[in-house]
């Protein structure tokens, strides 16, 4: 069976709370002892999968040493858990992910996005540091260069570029992609 790990703040581009981060090792863990084999992670809707990590709690939290350490372990524990998990995991992706949805697509095994999706890391505009075990896994995905393009420049790069290094492993039609990855998953 499937479990499925929907993000769904569709009215603020699925940006990763403090709670939502906290929630990603609970349901985790909770799909493996389900009896589920596949972890299917995807957005509530087409038009976006994750703005990332809410800009509005960093802002909230400027200067505060202790929130962004705790800040910092929970992004961790999130991707930590997809990462290691003993299920197969999946992310299906359609439009925009970026930053922390970048680092959550990238500790999943497979990644199956639409035409039209585009992927960006945008820390360095903030001022921020991208997570060290999520550049790591980048690195492993996509090689130095292209990860330093991303990591550096936080341009936004399209389905075709991200297939091309390796980020991504099938882009299909965005009317294809909820068949695409339910087939995928029945398969495994």
């Amino acid at each position: 069976s499937t479990a499925r790990l929907i993000l769904n703040r569709t009215d603020k581009a699925n940006a990763l709370t403090q709670l939502m981060w906290d929630t990603i090792p609970d349901f985790v863990a909770q799909a493996e002892a389900s009896g589920a084999r596949v972890l299917l992670l995807e957005s509530a809707t087409q038009r976006v999968f994750s703005a990332g990590a809410d800009v509005a709690e960093y802002r909230a939290n400027a200067g505060s040493t202790e929130w962004g350490l705790a800040n910092h372990r929970r992004v961790s524990a999130a991707t930590d858990a997809l990462h290691h998990s003993r299920l197969a995991t999946i992310a299906s992706v359609a439009g925009p992910c970026a930053g922390g949805g970048v680092g959550l697509i990238t500790a999943c095994d497979l990644r199956v996005v639409s035409d039209d999706a585009v992927f960006a890391i945008p820390p360095a505009k903030l001022g921020l540091i991208y997570p060290q075990a999520d550049t790591a896994r980048l690195v492993d995905l996509i090689g130095p260069a292209a990860a330093k393009r991303l990591l550096l420049t936080a341009a936004r790069v399209d389905a075709a570029w991200a297939l091309r290094v390796g980020l991504v492993d099938e882009v299909v039609p965005a009317d294809a992609l909820a068949a695409t990855t339910a087939a995928l998953a029945d398969q495994v």
